[in-house]
This record gives C-alpha cells, structure tokens and sequence, in this order.
C-alpha cells in the first residue's frame, strides 16, 4: 500500500519551489499541488527521519537536507506522503499530481495564434477556458485537447463579433442606352465613393436606370454575407413512374459580400 524510506538520498532535481511549514501541526492534513515531470520543494522547520511514500508509482521523494523533501510528480494522480521528525511527530500531505500541459499549450498557440486561451489542469484531465472568434475553433480546440488527455472540460467563449454597415445599392440599367452615349459598365465606375454615387444618381435622373432594392445590410466581421433581390417561383418537376412534384427555383439577383 505504501513505502517506507530513510531518506537521505542526494536528489538529482533543482527545487522549483517551496513551502515554510514551520508552523505546521503533526495532526493536520497539508495538500500540496504539483506538475507531473516536475519538481516541488516542502522545507520543515525540524530535521527529518524518514518518510512514508503512497502510492509510489505516482511520485518520488528525495531530501537534500535534514530539512527539505523534494517531491517529483511521476504521472498524474493523487497520492499522500507521510514524515517523521526527530521526535517521531507524523505529518501528513495529499499531494496532487497535475497534468503537464505545456505541450498542449504550445500546440494550442501555434495553431490558433489570435485565440486568447488558458489551460488549467486538474487530476484528471485539463480545462479550457478563454475567448476565440468561431464555434469551429472551439470544436477544434476540443478535439486536440482529447488526443492529449482523457478527459477536457470547455468554459471557452465566442469573442464578441465585430459588425459592418453595409450600404447597397441594386439597379437596373440601360446597356443599350448607355453604349449610345459611349458608356462601357463593364470598365466599372471609375472615382471615390461620392463620385460613383453621383454617376448613378444621374443615371437615375434620366431614365437610364432604376433603383430595384435599396437596403442597409448588417454583417459580422469576418463572415461572408449575401442580398438577393427577386423571390422563387414554383416547378413541376417529373419523377420516376409518372410521379411528379413540386421544386421551388429562385429568380432574381443576389449579391455576395
């Protein structure tokens, strides 16, 4: 169920951090958070025994002094640890072994590099939280989360999308008219905007053109969006065995942004 140890080892890993448990009582029950493949440093305010190891598959203990332990998290998971001080005074600590999440972190930015995204683990899997601009990137996001661990929670939000006015014009023009003026429109309108609205206004003026639809479109940032000026009309279509029904065909213009 558990090892026991004299632990006077040299450890061959750097402390990454510590903690002051001079205050610590013999009774109570300390959790201690650590990364798995990484290392944490608990420091005692009297020198050490021995220490009792559960669950030795998960983590390691090395003492470099008669006052430190250093803990390595072999795989996630949770586990505890027991020491003795001089005068034989247990204590104990849960420890829980995290997830290592920097591989997946740097995935995450290399491929969504405009995300604002966090990976937070836990004992038995990882959560992910942040804000990214589409749905898709989130069942993406998911997905590559669950190649890296069994179990991903999502807190991920859509970014608050960015909206355009669009201002459209649909109209119906004269080529035949406008060629016997010695005007092309498959040269396009040439000039800014004001100058192109005055060009059609002045079509319009003189009966060389006609305003079909005038909307105000609203759209997201990003995102494509379409106009379509004209309706659908019904069709008799025959099928198989002398049935026949109805299909509905659209008519008209539509416009793509």
């Amino acid at each position: 169920f558990f090892s026991s140890r004299v632990i006077a080892e040299e450890s061959p890993f750097d402390p990454s951090l510590s903690f002051d448990l001079q205050q610590a009582e013999a009774s109570s029950l300390r959790r201690v958070e650590l990364t798995a493949k990484e290392t944490r440093t608990l420091s005692f305010a009297r020198p050490l025994v021995r220490a009792e190891v559960f669950n030795p598959e998960m983590i390691e203990v090395y003492q470099p002094d008669q006052r430190a332990l250093q803990l390595f998290g072999k795989q996630p998971g949770v586990s505890h640890i027991r020491v003795f001080d001089a005068e034989n005074r247990a204590h104990t600590f849960e420890v829980a072994i995290l997830p290592n999440t920097n591989e997946l972190e740097f995935v995450l930015r290399s491929q969504f590099p405009e995300a604002n995204l966090k990976v937070t683990p836990y004992s038995s899997g990882v959560m992910l939280s942040g804000d990214v601009q589409s749905d898709e990137h989130v069942d993406q996001i998911v997905a590559i989360a669950e190649d890296f661990y069994p179990r991903v929670l999502q807190n991920i939000k859509l970014r608050d999308p960015q909206q355009v006015l669009l201002h459209v014009r649909v109209m119906e023009v004269s080529r035949t008219k406008l060629r016997a003026l010695g005007f092309d429109l498959r040269c396009g309108i040439v000039g800014d905007g004001r100058g192109g609205h005055g060009f059609l206004d002045t079509l319009r003026e003189h009966d060389l053109a006609k305003v079909l639809a005038e909307p105000t479109l609203v759209a997201i940032s990003g995102r494509n969006a379409s106009f379509r000026v004209g309706g659908e009309f019904p069709v008799i279509v025959s099928g198989a065995l002398g049935t026949s029904s109805i299909e509905y065909k659209p008519y008209g213009m539509e416009i793509d942004f």
